[in-house]
């Protein structure tokens, strides 16, 4: 039998905004995103990191990552909040979703 917070279930990570790796996760998965957008030519506009807001994982064939991130548009003050899934697998990290919050 599993016990609670084992494989497959959600987590909420605490005191995410001072928590570095949560932050630097989220700094990843902005830049996975930009540099996607960049390579595609895709005319939407690219988004600066400003804080991750909330944090969850999950035990996988790794940890995966839900996060809150508030970011800022075209160098503007127009703050934009995504939702975004990062997989992490020893070394390696893995944007899979990137999406406005609803």
């Amino acid at each position: 039998m599993l016990k609670p917070n084992e494989a497959g279930e959600k987590t909420e990570i605490a005191n995410v905004k001072m928590n570095k790796e949560v932050q630097d996760l989220g700094r990843f998965a902005v830049d996975e995103r930009n540099r996607n957008v960049k390579e595609k030519a895709f005319a939407r506009p690219i988004v600066a990191f400003v804080q991750v807001l909330e944090a969850q994982k999950q035990e996988v064939s790794g940890t995966k990552y839900y996060l809150k991130i508030a970011t800022n548009q075209n160098e503007a003050r127009d703050s934009v909040i995504y939702d975004s899934v990062v997989v992490v697998k020893g070394s390696s990290k893995e944007l899979q979703i990137f999406t406005v919050s609803q």
